[in-house]
């Protein structure tokens, strides 16, 4: 897959002046952590999760020193401003309305028009910074009928165990009658750099074998843009 000059380094392109981006902040060469970038009327915005007990946010502009790599979605009008500014709305409202706790949960859930979150497993809102953008994605995107990764094709492999032991903690503290079987069972690591991957691809849900296939082209990318 070609996909030189699909990827963009923060800054370094100012056009389009509207546009919804799925992003990553490097840590070297290695995406680390997931957002989604907006420009709305020229303006950046930079919608994403911290995680632990800092809670989503919008933010205006780019204020961190780790590089930022984005590709801009096709689903989103690029020359409408109105459509643009209607999703950057929403990601405020779903930020105003979460009360999401950091962890591995991913179950296909998603947030309705006026940012509540919709659980499909019945688990709480539980999820990474990747789970959360895909959450917010999913309804957002028409195209999605079902869900934005095909989830089976995703486990618990590549957790980082400290972490993980955290976010049950948290879990335990915040939720003393969660089901952890089925906490178990929607424990899924889908990284930063699969994410990443997931804004080249058109038909959904995502598999793992598509992003296998376009993950190398990806880190190529990524190195490209570094040099």
């Amino acid at each position: 897959m070609q996909l030189q000059g699909t990827l963009i380094k923060y800054n370094e392109n100012e056009l389009p002046s509207n546009f919804v981006s799925i992003a990553v902040f490097l840590n070297g060469n290695i995406p680390q952590h997931a957002a989604i970038l907006i420009r709305h009327k020229s303006n950046d915005f930079l919608y994403h999760y911290p995680g632990f007990r800092t809670q989503p946010m919008v933010e205006e502009g780019y204020h961190y020193e780790n590089v930022l790599i984005y590709k801009i979605l096709d689903f989103f009008d690029t020359e409408d401003e109105s459509d643009v500014g209607a999703f950057l709305q929403y990601c405020k409202r779903v930020c105003q309305q979460t009360a999401v706790t950091y962890g591995y949960i991913m179950d296909g859930s998603s947030y309705d028009n006026q940012g509540r979150y919709q659980t499909l497993s019945g688990l709480p809102e539980i999820a990474t910074c990747v789970g959360f953008c895909v959450n917010t994605l999913t309804n957002a995107i028409t195209d999605i009928e079902e869900s934005y990764f095909n989830l089976e094709d995703w486990d618990s492999s590549g957790v980082d165990l400290g972490i993980d032991q955290w976010s049950i903690d948290e879990a335990e503290r915040k939720y003393k009658s969660l089901d952890w079987s089925r906490y178990n069972t929607f424990k899924k690591r889908v990284t930063p750099l699969e994410y990443l991957c997931s804004a080249f691809c058109s038909v959904f849900p995502i598999t793992k074998e598509t992003i296998r296939q376009i993950q190398p082209s990806v880190e190529l990318e990524i190195e490209r843009k570094l040099v």
